[in-house]
């Protein structure tokens, strides 16, 4: 397992709830409730590299993976 990925398993991400967040190099990058424009603005940051993308569930909702 990578370091981002251990990243997000340890974050508390309640502020971000709802939203797409975009991690890379342990840090978020970007984070937005539309997924284009969340994709958009970690690009803009970061260009062609990889990062970390997930969805973070309201409260009191799953995520099926």
């Amino acid at each position: 397992m990578d370091s981002d990925s251990k990243f997000f398993l340890k974050k508390d991400f309640a502020r971000y709830s709802g939203k797409w967040v975009a991690i890379k190099g342990q840090k978020i990058i970007a984070s937005d409730a539309n997924i284009n424009n969340a994709i958009s603005a970690a690009k803009k940051k970061i260009g062609t590299e990889q990062f970390l993308f997930a969805k973070i569930p309201k409260k009191n909702q799953a995520l099926i993976l």
